[in-house]
Protein backbone atom coordinates (compact mmCIF):
# COMPACT_ATOMS: atom_id res chain seq x y z
CA UNK A 1 0.00 0.00 0.00
CA UNK A 2 2.97 2.08 1.11
CA UNK A 3 4.71 1.77 -2.08
CA UNK A 4 1.63 2.44 -3.95
CA UNK A 5 1.01 5.66 -2.55
CA UNK A 6 4.62 6.29 -3.17
CA UNK A 7 4.47 6.01 -6.98
CA UNK A 8 0.81 7.64 -7.22
CA UNK A 9 3.10 10.83 -5.09
CA UNK A 10 5.72 10.54 -8.06
CA UNK A 11 3.66 10.65 -10.90
CA UNK A 12 1.50 13.51 -9.47
CA UNK A 13 4.97 15.57 -8.95
CA UNK A 14 5.92 14.33 -12.44
CA UNK A 15 2.86 15.69 -13.88
CA UNK A 16 3.04 18.69 -11.44
CA UNK A 17 6.77 19.47 -12.90
CA UNK A 18 5.80 18.86 -16.82
CA UNK A 19 3.20 21.44 -16.46
CA UNK A 20 5.37 23.89 -14.70
CA UNK A 21 7.68 23.68 -17.85
CA UNK A 22 5.19 24.16 -20.49
CA UNK A 23 3.93 27.08 -18.58
CA UNK A 24 7.13 28.53 -18.17
CA UNK A 25 8.10 27.83 -22.15
CA UNK A 26 4.58 29.27 -23.04
CA UNK A 27 5.46 32.04 -21.16
CA UNK A 28 9.05 32.71 -22.91
CA UNK A 29 7.27 32.48 -26.14
CA UNK A 30 4.59 34.88 -25.27
CA UNK A 31 7.54 37.46 -24.22
CA UNK A 32 9.30 37.92 -27.57
CA UNK A 33 8.78 38.88 -30.73
CA UNK A 34 9.60 40.00 -34.37
CA UNK A 35 10.20 43.10 -35.94
CA UNK A 36 9.66 42.77 -39.77
CA UNK A 37 11.29 45.94 -41.63
CA UNK A 38 9.69 47.50 -44.86
CA UNK A 39 12.51 49.61 -46.21
CA UNK A 40 10.46 52.13 -49.03
CA UNK A 41 12.07 55.02 -51.29
CA UNK A 42 10.27 57.87 -52.36
CA UNK A 43 11.50 60.34 -54.68
CA UNK A 44 9.65 63.11 -53.57
CA UNK A 45 8.42 63.98 -50.37
CA UNK A 46 5.04 62.78 -49.30
CA UNK A 47 2.26 64.80 -48.80
CA UNK A 48 0.38 62.57 -46.30
CA UNK A 49 1.09 61.32 -43.28
CA UNK A 50 2.09 57.50 -42.83
CA UNK A 51 1.31 55.96 -39.35
CA UNK A 52 3.32 53.05 -38.04
CA UNK A 53 0.63 50.84 -36.61
CA UNK A 54 2.43 47.80 -36.31
CA UNK A 55 0.33 46.01 -39.18
CA UNK A 56 1.56 45.18 -42.50
CA UNK A 57 0.10 47.97 -45.27
CA UNK A 58 1.16 49.18 -48.74
CA UNK A 59 2.24 52.77 -47.99
CA UNK A 60 3.71 52.68 -52.00
CA UNK A 61 7.22 53.72 -52.82
CA UNK A 62 10.39 51.75 -54.15
CA UNK A 63 11.64 48.69 -52.05
CA UNK A 64 15.37 49.63 -51.19
CA UNK A 65 17.58 46.31 -51.18
CA UNK A 66 20.90 46.60 -49.32
CA UNK A 67 20.01 48.74 -46.70
CA UNK A 68 21.52 48.27 -43.23
CA UNK A 69 19.49 48.50 -40.16
CA UNK A 70 21.04 47.89 -36.68
CA UNK A 71 18.51 47.68 -33.57
CA UNK A 72 19.59 49.00 -30.20
CA UNK A 73 18.48 47.84 -26.49
CA UNK A 74 17.59 51.77 -24.71
CA UNK A 75 15.30 49.91 -21.93
CA UNK A 76 17.35 51.65 -19.45
CA UNK A 77 17.68 54.83 -21.06
CA UNK A 78 13.91 54.84 -21.53
CA UNK A 79 13.06 54.75 -18.18
CA UNK A 80 15.55 57.17 -16.47
CA UNK A 81 13.68 59.38 -19.18
CA UNK A 82 10.38 58.46 -17.80
CA UNK A 83 10.92 59.65 -14.34
CA UNK A 84 10.62 63.05 -15.54
CA UNK A 85 8.72 62.94 -18.74
CA UNK A 86 6.07 61.34 -20.62
CA UNK A 87 6.72 58.01 -22.35
CA UNK A 88 5.94 60.25 -25.58
CA UNK A 89 8.86 63.16 -24.62
CA UNK A 90 10.90 60.33 -23.31
CA UNK A 91 10.47 58.16 -26.93
CA UNK A 92 11.19 61.49 -28.89
CA UNK A 93 14.34 62.32 -26.64
CA UNK A 94 15.64 58.60 -27.45
CA UNK A 95 15.22 59.50 -31.48
CA UNK A 96 16.93 62.72 -31.10
CA UNK A 97 19.94 61.09 -29.16
CA UNK A 98 20.04 57.99 -32.42
CA UNK A 99 19.81 61.09 -34.65
CA UNK A 100 22.83 62.78 -34.07
CA UNK A 101 25.12 59.73 -33.21
CA UNK A 102 24.92 56.05 -32.31
CA UNK A 103 27.17 53.48 -30.36
CA UNK A 104 29.66 51.32 -31.94
CA UNK A 105 27.94 47.92 -30.58
CA UNK A 106 24.40 47.10 -31.14
CA UNK A 107 21.97 44.12 -30.64
CA UNK A 108 21.91 43.19 -34.32
CA UNK A 109 22.23 43.71 -37.78
CA UNK A 110 20.41 43.25 -40.47
CA UNK A 111 20.26 44.33 -44.08
CA UNK A 112 17.34 44.35 -46.53
CA UNK A 113 16.62 42.24 -49.44
CA UNK A 114 15.47 42.65 -53.03
CA UNK A 115 11.93 43.24 -51.30
CA UNK A 116 13.46 45.92 -49.16
CA UNK A 117 12.66 43.77 -46.04
CA UNK A 118 15.11 42.88 -42.89
CA UNK A 119 13.61 40.97 -40.23
CA UNK A 120 14.84 40.75 -36.34
CA UNK A 121 13.60 38.05 -34.22
CA UNK A 122 13.27 37.13 -30.89
CA UNK A 123 13.27 40.66 -29.36
CA UNK A 124 12.04 40.48 -25.31
CA UNK A 125 8.90 42.28 -24.07
CA UNK A 126 11.04 42.96 -20.87
CA UNK A 127 14.36 43.39 -18.87
CA UNK A 128 14.42 43.17 -15.34
CA UNK A 129 10.44 43.12 -15.16
CA UNK A 130 10.71 46.65 -16.99
CA UNK A 131 8.84 47.27 -20.55
CA UNK A 132 11.50 46.52 -23.01
CA UNK A 133 12.33 49.81 -25.77
CA UNK A 134 13.78 49.36 -28.52
CA UNK A 135 15.54 52.05 -31.30
CA UNK A 136 15.58 50.67 -35.19
CA UNK A 137 18.09 53.10 -36.60
CA UNK A 138 19.02 52.66 -40.69
CA UNK A 139 22.82 52.93 -40.72
CA UNK A 140 24.50 52.39 -44.03
CA UNK A 141 22.42 53.21 -47.56
CA UNK A 142 23.48 52.06 -50.80
CA UNK A 143 26.03 53.52 -52.82
CA UNK A 144 23.80 53.78 -55.85
CA UNK A 145 21.21 56.14 -54.54
CA UNK A 146 21.19 59.93 -53.86
CA UNK A 147 19.69 60.70 -50.50
CA UNK A 148 17.70 63.57 -49.91
CA UNK A 149 16.29 63.18 -46.42
CA UNK A 150 17.43 59.81 -44.34
CA UNK A 151 14.68 57.64 -42.49
CA UNK A 152 14.36 58.64 -38.85
CA UNK A 153 15.22 56.05 -35.80
CA UNK A 154 11.84 54.34 -35.07
CA UNK A 155 11.61 53.82 -31.14
CA UNK A 156 9.37 50.91 -30.36
CA UNK A 157 7.91 50.12 -26.18
CA UNK A 158 6.35 47.12 -25.50
CA UNK A 159 4.50 45.82 -25.53
CA UNK A 160 2.91 46.41 -28.85
CA UNK A 161 -1.02 46.94 -29.59
CA UNK A 162 -3.12 46.14 -32.24
CA UNK A 163 -4.78 49.62 -33.43
CA UNK A 164 -8.50 49.81 -34.80
CA UNK A 165 -9.73 51.97 -38.05
CA UNK A 166 -9.86 55.18 -35.72
CA UNK A 167 -6.03 54.80 -34.32
CA UNK A 168 -7.06 53.81 -31.16
CA UNK A 169 -4.87 51.01 -29.24
CA UNK A 170 -6.65 47.35 -28.71
CA UNK A 171 -6.30 44.40 -26.11
CA UNK A 172 -4.47 42.27 -29.11
CA UNK A 173 -0.66 42.52 -28.73
CA UNK A 174 1.05 41.96 -31.78
CA UNK A 175 4.12 39.44 -32.18
CA UNK A 176 5.25 40.90 -35.52
CA UNK A 177 5.70 44.47 -35.64
CA UNK A 178 6.25 45.77 -39.54
CA UNK A 179 7.56 49.35 -39.39
CA UNK A 180 8.35 51.40 -42.28
CA UNK A 181 11.42 53.82 -42.41
CA UNK A 182 10.79 56.03 -45.47
CA UNK A 183 14.14 58.12 -47.49
CA UNK A 184 13.17 60.79 -49.84
CA UNK A 185 16.23 60.03 -52.67
CA UNK A 186 16.54 58.77 -56.19
CA UNK A 187 19.07 56.67 -58.27
CA UNK A 188 21.26 58.89 -60.63
CA UNK A 189 21.05 58.43 -64.53
CA UNK A 190 24.22 57.27 -65.79
CA UNK A 191 25.99 59.51 -68.38
CA UNK A 192 24.97 58.77 -71.81
CA UNK A 193 27.94 57.41 -74.09
CA UNK A 194 28.91 59.29 -76.86
CA UNK A 195 27.73 57.87 -80.65
CA UNK A 196 30.38 58.38 -83.25
CA UNK A 197 28.65 59.15 -86.89
CA UNK A 198 28.28 56.82 -89.55
CA UNK A 199 30.61 58.53 -92.27
CA UNK A 200 32.92 61.21 -90.35
CA UNK A 201 34.10 63.98 -91.80
CA UNK A 202 37.63 65.09 -92.11
CA UNK A 203 38.65 67.89 -90.85
CA UNK A 204 39.52 71.22 -93.32
CA UNK A 205 43.08 72.50 -92.76
CA UNK A 206 42.74 75.32 -90.74
CA UNK A 207 43.18 78.72 -92.30
CA UNK A 208 45.14 81.24 -90.61
CA UNK A 209 44.33 84.39 -89.05
CA UNK A 210 46.13 87.47 -91.75
CA UNK A 211 48.76 89.40 -89.37
CA UNK A 212 49.18 93.10 -89.72
CA UNK A 213 52.39 92.74 -91.20
CA UNK A 214 50.53 89.98 -93.64
CA UNK A 215 48.16 93.02 -94.51
CA UNK A 216 50.69 96.17 -94.93
CA UNK A 217 52.41 93.57 -97.94
CA UNK A 218 49.78 93.13 -100.00
CA UNK A 219 48.99 96.60 -99.74
CA UNK A 220 52.41 97.69 -100.74
CA UNK A 221 52.44 95.10 -103.27
CA UNK A 222 48.95 96.28 -105.23
CA UNK A 223 50.68 99.75 -104.66
CA UNK A 224 53.72 98.51 -106.64
CA UNK A 225 52.17 96.94 -109.65
CA UNK A 226 49.63 99.31 -110.41
CA UNK A 227 52.47 102.08 -110.75
CA UNK A 228 53.78 99.65 -113.02
CA UNK A 229 50.99 99.35 -115.64
CA UNK A 230 50.74 103.03 -115.07
CA UNK A 231 54.68 103.51 -116.56
CA UNK A 232 54.32 101.09 -118.82
CA UNK A 233 51.06 102.98 -120.38
CA UNK A 234 52.73 106.46 -120.73
CA UNK A 235 55.87 104.48 -122.20
CA UNK A 236 53.93 103.46 -125.33
CA UNK A 237 51.41 106.39 -125.18
CA UNK A 238 55.25 108.31 -126.02
CA UNK A 239 56.38 106.26 -128.86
Amino acid sequence: MKRMIKMMMFFLSACSMLMIQCVYANEVSDEVFTVTIHKRLFDQPIRFLIQNTGQEVDIGGTPLAGAEFQVYDVTERYHNLLKKNSSLKAMQEIQEEYTQSVPTQSLEKKTTDTDGIAVFHNLVEKQTNQQAAYVFVETATPANITMTQKAAPIVLVTPIFLLDANGEQTNTKLSNVHIYPKNIGYVPNKPDKPIPPDNPKKPSKPVLPMTGQAKSFLSLLGIAIILAVVWIWRKKTKK
